[in-house]
């Protein structure tokens, strides 16, 4: 089995799954051409697929165990007045952006983990159930994919030319694993990395690399060829699956067996 370990985090991940549009494939196989959208993109475009939209995208979810507002009575040049604070309850569910977030490109994958796998004889199965892969037809209109079976050097290209940041999305609200994350990696970015329990059967992967000021929402990178490093196709055949081995001779033999036996 291929193991990746990024900085300690994400060791689970075994390789990176990206849908698309077929028209992209091509390019983004052969040329390394990757989209990075900042979250305005999710937010507030009305043409996005279903599962590409979220309003809430890159926003902090946390719970105020207490809330109070106070209203602006007034605000001139000589001073801003305000009224009494108003008790609003408890347990509040609570969201919020940083004005870095906002600007910063990010490039989404789905994980995928040792639970997507079977093995069998030293030969690993992997493949998307059927519901899975009909979601995704459905919910972000993709009919092809890219499978990156070697993540970190994906990583590795895309730090050639610029830094970046990479880990799985959290889902839900902090947890106590998650708070170590935040503890750990204390930057205004940090928010990227959680969305709602709703978007979970994603199992998103997120790339971020440097925010910056301009106006334009999305940001393309070539980092070259991934023919040696990913394979592409037809999203239906994920439900058919690929299988992968140590070696040639370990996955030949497999076939032989296999085919005897029918």
């Amino acid at each position: 089995m291929i193991k990746w370990n990024y900085e300690e985090l994400n060791n689970d991940v075994v390789m990176l799954l990206k849908t698309l549009k077929s028209q992209y494939l091509t390019s983004t196989l052969d040329e390394g051409n990757l989209c990075f959208n900042k979250p305005q993109v999710f937010q507030k475009s009305d043409d996005l697929a279903k599962g590409q939209a979220d309003p809430w995208d890159s926003n902090k979810f946390f719970t105020a165990l207490d809330l109070y507002v106070a209203p602006v009575i007034s605000d001139t040049p000589e001073g801003t007045k305000y009224g009494k604070p108003i008790y609003i309850g408890t347990n509040i569910p609570m969201r919020e952006i940083s004005g870095q977030s906002k600007m910063t490109p990010v490039c989404c994958f789905r994980k995928v983990d040792e639970s997507d796998f079977k093995e069998e004889n030293g030969v690993y199965l992997f493949r998307l159930d059927e519901v899975t892969v009909e979601r995704i037809k459905d919910e972000f209109e993709h009919d092809s994919f890219l499978l990156v079976v070697n993540p970190r050097e994906l990583i590795n290209r895309i730090l050639k030319q610029t830094f970046c940041f990479a880990r799985s999305v959290h889902y839900g609200e902090i947890d106590e694993e998650y708070q170590k994350y935040l503890d750990a990696y204390d930057f205004n970015q940090a928010e990227m990395f959680q969305k709602r329990e709703e978007y979970a059967w994603q199992k998103e992967f997120r790339i971020i690399i440097r925010a910056d000021n301009s106006s334009d929402l999305r940001k393309f990178m070539r980092v070259g060829s991934l023919q040696d490093i990913a394979i592409g196709g037809k999203i239906d055949q994920l439900k058919s699956g690929f299988l992968f081995a140590d070696s040639e001779k370990a996955l030949n033999q497999y076939i032989e067996q296999k085919n005897r036996k029918e």
